[in-house]
Formats: C-alpha cells, structure tokens, sequence
C-alpha cells in the first residue's frame, strides 16, 4: 500500500493543484526535515505530510482498507515525513500505520451514513488516524496524544461541499 501511495503522489505531480501545493511548499523554506515526493526538495515534516497525502488524492486513485473510513493515505503520508524525520525503523513505521489506519476505522465506523448527510468520511477521520501515526512515531505519552487529538479531531470539517472542484473535500 505504501508503493501505491508514493506511485500515486509522483502521478499527480503534472496536475495543476499538485504544482500549487509544491511551489507553496517549496516558497516556504521551511526546515528541510523530510521529502516532498518527486519534486527534488524538502520541507518541514508537517508540510511533507500535508503536500504528500493531497498529491497521493489528487488523482483519486487511493485505497481504501475494509473498515469505512479506512483510507490509507493519511497514516501512511504522515509516517513517511515523521518517520524520515525521526530515523524510524520499518517495524516502527508500520506500527505507526496500523494505529493509524485502525483509529480511523474506528472513527469511520462510528461515522457510518455521514456521506449520506453531505459530509466525506475521509476528512472527518483523516486527522485522527493521521495524529495517532505521528504520535507513535513521535513516541508521545497517553497525555501527549491525548492533546494531539485534541488539536487533529477538529480540523477535518469533512463538508463534501466542494465536490468537483480542485480543492475536492
């Protein structure tokens, strides 16, 4: 699932979104902490992950595990960039994944129908299973995590709203 993921980033690269969310990045000069996939630089761990996971969307050809909302792509883009970060081992990344994958399947369980009352599922459980991936890798504490989802539940307002545009959802 991870070659995927990373074949799916380095396809999108020639889209116009994927050249606006590289240059953003690029602009930035951010700490050169992990790679932004196939475009030749690196950027803050957090921007890494951010340009990664939307290049890995941006064709829409990601997959999904057998639980709802069990996209892989953010646990696997954020372990990528923390995991460069912190010189993490492949058990360690794929542990990182997992957690990451298996709290978004809890999440999306929980969220069951929100499709069908206008909200995509992915931007609702994203941030989580992609905050428990950076925290195992992170090697936060129960109370660190516990903040770390405090702060990633929020962020995804999952509004299917914008369906058909180059922001997607």
């Amino acid at each position: 699932f991870t070659l995927e993921c990373v074949g799916h980033m380095v396809h999108a690269l020639p889209q116009p979104v994927s050249r606006l969310l590289v240059n953003y990045a690029r602009e930035l000069g951010a700490a050169p902490q992990s790679v932004v996939v196939g475009s030749g630089f690196r950027t803050s761990a957090a921007e890494a992950a951010y340009v990664n996971a939307s290049l890995a969307h941006a064709d829409e050809l990601e997959s999904y595990g057998a639980l709802p909302g069990t996209c892989l792509i953010p646990p696997i883009a954020t372990a990528l960039a923390v995991g460069e970060l912190e010189g993490s081992s492949g058990r360690d990344f794929l542990t990182a994944v997992i957690a990451g994958v298996e709290m978004q399947g809890r999440l999306g369980v929980a969220g069951i129908g929100a499709c069908d009352r206008g909200f995509m599922g992915i931007s609702l459980v994203g941030p989580g299973g992609a905050g428990v991936t950076a925290g195992r890798l992170l090697g936060l504490t129960t109370e660190q995590m516990q903040h770390c989802l405090g702060v990633a539940l929020p962020l995804g307002n999952g509004s299917t709203r914008g369906c058909g545009t180059m922001a997607h959802v």
